[in-house]
């Protein structure tokens, strides 16, 4: 995965600019257009090709030597860069995904909207229906409503709030945790009073469920699977893997646990509902502490950077 940066920047610092990042080697191709701005008027555009392990220090240059100046930025993949001439570097380059990348990913798909909302309300609908399924029907289910509730990516935002000291990412995150799980819960509660109204689920069903019981503790392998889980969609956002974040999300029982504890909590069985708050708080508390321990590391070793904004 490579990259095209389009650059906005004021005309008196186009030239350190361009001296910066001709000699950049992770700079593959660089052209400037003087004045071609329209909005802001007057403005010079630039336009790199680079790779991905340069973006971090182009993002640097550009800000750095702006100084005052006001400028923006706007990037996008390269399908594929071809120079002979450089064809080992471009082959030696890698998977990071940058910082702003990653925020923009999360804020758009952990948004309080109305998309957002009733993606989780459905994921407690399926969910609480799963509770009552048999057993083939149950994995089905469970394995949906994880996939089409966004309950990852705000929980995602709070660890890079934290390590990153943004506070406005930080309060993203609790606050589109905090109301999408809540409509999760209500959308298992509507559903599974629908259940017990047909007929087709009863408080017996649900208490009486395997996965209702086994939800009830968190055992060694539990912890196990959740870490690794949450590892694996940590690491997936940061290194921009996000068309295989389905498999970590089927593993985390974030949401047929926000689902359990709504029914529990209809049908009166309190302290069921708290213990599977637990297993609930576990997920969360793996989450967190996984994606800080990552993106701290990453942020050592790899960006070693402040997202620009």
């Amino acid at each position: 995965m490579h990259r095209t940066l389009e650059a906005v920047i004021h005309p008196d610092v186009t030239q350190p600019i361009l001296n910066a990042l001709k000699g950049h080697p992770e700079v593959m191709g660089l052209s400037v257009f003087r004045a071609a701005s329209v909005k802001p008027a007057g403005a010079d555009v630039l336009h790199i090709q680079a790779l991905n392990k340069g973006t971090d220090a182009i993002l640097s240059i550009i800000q750095q030597e702006s100084g005052a100046h006001s400028f923006s930025i706007a990037t996008a993949e390269i399908a594929t860069l071809i120079d002979p001439e450089h064809q080992k570097a471009i082959e030696a380059d890698v998977d990071e995904a940058m910082w702003e990348e990653i925020e923009t990913g999360l804020r758009h798909n952990g948004r309080i909207t109305p998309n957002f909302l009733l993606l989780m309300a459905i994921g407690g609908i399926l969910a609480a229906t799963g509770f009552v399924a048999d057993d083939q029907l149950q994995v089905i289910v469970f394995i949906a409503a994880a996939i089409i509730a966004p309950g990852l990516e705000p929980l995602a935002k709070i660890p890079l709030g934290i390590v990153l000291k943004k506070r406005a990412c930080l309060t993203f995150g609790l606050r589109s945790s905090l109301v999408g799980y809540t409509v999760v819960l209500l959308g298992a509660i509507a559903s599974f009073g629908v259940l017990q109204l047909t007929g087709d689920g009863t408080a017996a069903q649900f208490l009486e469920d395997g996965f209702t019981k086994s939800m009830q503790e968190t055992l060694p392998k539990d912890w196990i699977i959740s870490t690794a889980a949450a590892s694996a969609s940590i690491i997936m956002y940061l290194s921009y893997r996000r068309n295989v974040i389905a498999g970590p999300l089927i593993a985390l029982v974030a949401i047929p646990a926000t689902a359990a504890i709504g029914i529990a909590l209809m049908i009166g069985e309190f302290e069921i509902a708290g213990r599977l708050a637990g297993r609930l708080g576990t997920e969360v508390a793996v989450t967190i502490s996984v994606g800080i321990l990552f993106i701290w590391a990453k942020q050592k070793w790899v960006h070693k950077r402040k997202p620009l904004v």
